[in-house]
């Protein structure tokens, strides 16, 4: 492990302890208020945060690790959501420049392309395996809702996220890292 390994350790667990927060909220407080087929794909707003915000080669690990802690609460398998994950990122480093964090408007158009695009990706996966659309007819139904929300929510998620990784960054400029 070198030095940059070292960086991202801290602001990756710092992460994937606040999915791990942000599931058990999402699998606790969802069901007692009679939301039982609708989760907030945290996951995926990660793995976009990190797609647009990170230039690392470790990259596809840290996706590995976000979909793996996210298998803890769900019955999707990580490795398609890895796969998915890297894909998107790849196709995400050719348009990142050009998305402005700032503009709430914009990230929210993007984060929802980017859902529908990961929707789209693992449809694929559920048509080749059972060779059926039933399945995932029945499950855009669900996407829908799930997308609007993880959308409206993604600024703020982005936020938290910027300052979790952004201390790192200041305290690797000070010297304290």
């Amino acid at each position: 492990m070198n030095l940059s390994t070292l960086k991202l350790l801290r602001p990756m667990g710092l992460t994937l302890a606040l999915l791990v927060v942000l599931e058990v909220i999402s699998a606790t407080i969802f069901p007692l208020v009679g939301i039982e087929n609708y989760q907030i794909p945290f996951n995926i707003l990660i793995v976009l945060y990190l797609s647009f915000k990170l230039d690392s080669p470790y990259l596809a690990l840290l996706i590995l690790s976000v979909q793996y802690f996210h298998s803890l609460f769900s019955i999707e398998g990580w490795a398609i959501g890895t796969l998915i994950g890297v894909l998107l990122s790849r196709i995400i480093y050719l348009f990142k420049e050009i998305i402005d964090f700032f503009a709430f408007p914009l990230v929210i158009l993007v984060v929802q392309a980017c859902l529908l695009s990961w929707f789209i990706f693992s449809s694929l996966f559920i048509y080749f395996q059972n060779h059926s659309f039933g399945p995932v007819w029945s499950r855009f139904w669900v996407f829908i809702p799930e997308s609007l929300i993880a959308s409206l929510i993604s600024p703020v998620l982005f936020l938290i996220l910027e300052r979790i990784w952004k201390q790192n960054e200041e305290a690797s400029l000070r010297g304290l890292n």
